[in-house]
């Protein structure tokens, strides 16, 4: 009995068309395409898949297709708000950097104090595209008005924000007015570089309103040690994060000067720690707000540049001589000896004042060294008449 496999493969061959009969199969085929083209038609056409292809490689062709597609639409959506960044009044992307990037960026402020930060770059923000527009010439009398009214506006905002926070959390409110403040006096540096007269109504004067309504707050509240510690250890540790960014785009002496400025801020923040343990939060506090308005204005100079731009480092933040420079300032004041020769009596007074603060630095107590040579350079000045000073100096222990 014959399998039934051998039955189907015999009935195959005898159905199974001969070469022949595929090739003339085929010419009637062709023929037949030849006398009844196909009509024009306007749209693209769709092309099946040839018998050739795999339907592996029809998908992953397809796939592709639509992956490129949806990459193109991502770049667009993305593309787009990052070259409207660069954009300024006049531009057409500029509604795109306001109206879109900054609102949905104002969407992950959470915090009372971000809010105002935020404010704060805002306003910084369009101050540098006024800048900009007057470096090309292109800041029209009506195009300042309107970005002085929008300075104002985030301006007003920040400082609504401080009066907001005070009456929920003062210490929180007074570190705000404390960087709030600070950004002030980075853009009423600039303006005082730019040698032109103050306007009221420009956006100079509307940077000067709202510095002078930061002075004329009479709030008596002032933050906790350990709460400004807390904000001045967050911001230095953003700041030499920044120095280390900056590196590759920064000159030699650029770098150089941001290097001294941290090591400025950070002897502060020793000097305060000091303070506090020796005399109370009171004497820590005022040291700690001085080192944190240091380090918003060096942010402020290396994140803008604008700021860069248009204001020396110098004028921000000057340098703060450490107590062995100056000692040697001081030195500099003391006659060259002869051998045999004795100081004066006002040379041998500030010697002994020297002597006193080099054996305390070398002992490690530097705060009462920056005391005697604070009382050396008072004794200086008294000397060239700004301070009378009568009698013998002693230092104590």
């Amino acid at each position: 009995m014959k399998s039934f496999n051998t039955e189907v493969a015999k009935h195959a061959k005898k159905t199974r068309l001969s070469a022949a009969e595929r090739s003339e199969l085929r010419e009637r085929i062709f023929s037949y395409m030849e006398y009844h083209p196909l009509p024009k038609q306007s749209g693209p056409v769709a092309v099946r898949p040839s018998a050739s292809r795999t339907r592996w490689e029809f998908l992953s062709a397809t796939y592709a297709r639509v992956a490129a597609g949806a990459f193109a639409f991502v770049f667009i959506l993305a593309g787009i708000p990052l070259v409207a960044e660069r954009a300024v009044p006049g531009d057409i992307l500029y509604p795109i950097k306001t109206q879109v990037n900054e609102q949905f960026r104002s969407q992950f402020v959470d915090s009372p104090y971000e809010k105002i930060a935020f404010e704060t770059e805002l306003m910084e923000r369009r101050i540098a595209e006024a800048r900009l527009l007057e470096k090309e010439g292109k800041l029209s009398p009506e195009v300042e008005a309107e970005i002085a009214e929008a300075v104002k506006g985030h301006a007003t905002a920040a400082w609504a924000g401080i009066a907001e926070l005070n009456a929920s959390d003062a210490e929180e409110g007074a570190i705000a007015k404390l960087t709030f403040g600070s950004a002030l006096d980075v853009q009423s540096a600039i303006f005082a570089d730019d040698g032109e007269a103050e306007t009221e109504t420009g956006i100079e004067g509307v940077v000067r309103a709202a510095r002078a309504s930061v002075d004329a707050d009479r709030s008596t509240t002032t933050p906790s040690y350990t709460r400004l510690s807390a904000r001045v250890e967050l911001e230095t540790t953003r700041a030499h994060e920044l120095a280390t960014s900056v590196n590759g785009s920064a000159t030699e002496e650029e770098r150089a000067k941001i290097d001294r400025r941290l090591g400025d801020i950070e002897r502060k923040i020793a000097s305060a720690r000091e303070a506090q343990e020796a005399e109370g939060d009171t004497e820590g506090v005022e040291v700690l707000s001085v080192a944190l308005t240091d380090i918003q204005k060096l942010i402020s100079f290396m994140t803008d540049i604008d700021v860069r731009e248009n204001v020396a480092l110098d004028t921000l933040v000057p340098v703060v001589l450490t107590p062995e420079e100056r000692i040697a300032v001081l030195r500099e004041g003391l006659p060259e000896l002869e051998e045999g020769e004795a100081y004066d009596e006002q040379s041998a007074t500030l010697a002994v004042y020297i002597t006193r603060a080099e054996e305390l630095l070398a002992g490690g107590n530097i705060r009462d060294a920056e005391k005697v040579i604070t009382e050396a350079e008072i004794f200086v000045k008294g000397e060239e008449g700004s301070l009378e000073i009568e009698g013998e100096v002693e230092v104590g222990e």
